[in-house]
């Protein structure tokens, strides 16, 4: 009896030991999981940004089919990003300020070398 006794001891031991092997991969698998989600987040967020920079650079040429495009884009991206913020709680705190610099390449390719080195400065000393 002690050796059996002893073997569902060591049996009860190893379970655990495997119960708590799993709980602390279910626990990696969790953050890695929000990880995900907090950059698919950030580049639909991203995505947004850059569509409407896009649609203003339309809008200055005169494209409204382009213009109309990009809205429905930036619209689309932004209800995505809403579904993950309301699913995984985002806090302010956790973005980082990601369409800081964005600058419609429209735009962009109507400036001039003097205008384009002035972009590059105020760049730079945004950007610290």
């Amino acid at each position: 009896m002690d050796t059996s006794t002893l073997n569902l001891e060591k049996l009860e031991e190893e379970i655990k030991d495997t119960l708590n092997r799993l709980q602390e991969t279910v626990g990696v698998i969790s953050l890695k999981e929000k990880e995900l989600a907090m950059v698919r987040y950030q580049k639909l967020l991203l995505a947004s940004a850059t569509a409407r920079a896009e649609k203003a650079g339309a809008l200055e040429i005169g494209d409204m089919e382009e213009a109309n495009l990009l809205s429905t884009e930036a619209e689309a991206a932004d209800r995505e990003a809403d579904k993950l913020q309301s699913t995984y709680k985002f806090e302010a705190k956790d973005l980082v300020d990601l369409g800081r610099h964005l600058i419609s390449m429209d735009h962009v390719s109507y400036l001039d070398q003097k205008q384009l080195g002035e972009l590059v400065v105020s760049l730079h000393l945004l950007s610290g």
